[in-house]
């Protein structure tokens, strides 16, 4: 059972790894946060050395929690749209064990991407001589913790709704009158607002 696990794991990892859409997301991100913030940190004094590495960290952070949402979307409604799952569980593998090796896989990749975040986070802090490693790791704790969340819930939104935004007719009827709903409301307090700003006028 463990080697069955083990092979669907490495499987899925190798997906991500020949995912051309996943390496484009992941190094214009990269790219972004670079040019941000290297020309900062060669021109800035102590306080706001510790503002770019903050800054940039919660923006490494974000691009994380989205990345390995979009892991586990991706993965599972790939393979449903693929229709790859009846060959896959005809091996025989069961959907359990399929599908907690796509969890995996999905966090590992987030693992090690969080890790590497946090390395260069702790080595920023050391080279400038700024005693926040504790608060680095507090933020990389809870942002992983977000990222494993996030990834079990896209992954049941990818298995039990895909396509992902598949609604009913009965949703739709719901969205317009709740859309009908919030346009009277607005209509109401722009009157509202008139009136009280023409009696403003008059006073």
């Amino acid at each position: 059972m463990l080697g069955l696990l083990w092979a669907n794991i490495t499987a899925h990892l190798i997906y991500f790894r020949r995912s051309r859409l996943l390496l484009a997301f992941g190094l214009v991100f990269l790219g972004i946060i670079v040019l941000f913030a290297l020309p900062q940190l060669f021109m800035a004094t102590k306080l706001t050395v510790f503002d770019v590495i903050r800054i940039a960290l919660d923006e490494m952070e974000i691009f994380l929690v989205i990345f390995s949402a979009a892991l586990g979307l991706f993965l599972v409604s790939s393979h449903l749209r693929a229709r790859n799952l009846k060959m896959v569980f005809t091996k025989p593998c069961p959907p359990g064990l399929w599908l907690v090796s796509a969890f995996l896989a999905a966090i590992l990749v987030s693992l090690f991407i969080q890790l590497l975040i946090t390395a260069v986070a702790m080595t920023a802090c050391l080279a400038f001589r700024l005693h926040v490693q504790m608060g680095v790791l507090f933020v990389s704790l809870d942002s992983f913790a977000m990222c494993v969340g996030m990834i079990g819930y896209l992954t049941f939104l990818a298995t039990a709704m895909h396509p992902v935004l598949r609604v009913s007719h009965g949703q739709w009827a719901h969205a317009f009158g709740a859309f009908g709903y919030d346009l009277a409301l607005a209509a109401l307090c722009f009157c509202l607002s008139l009136l009280f700003l023409q009696r403003k006028r008059l006073t």
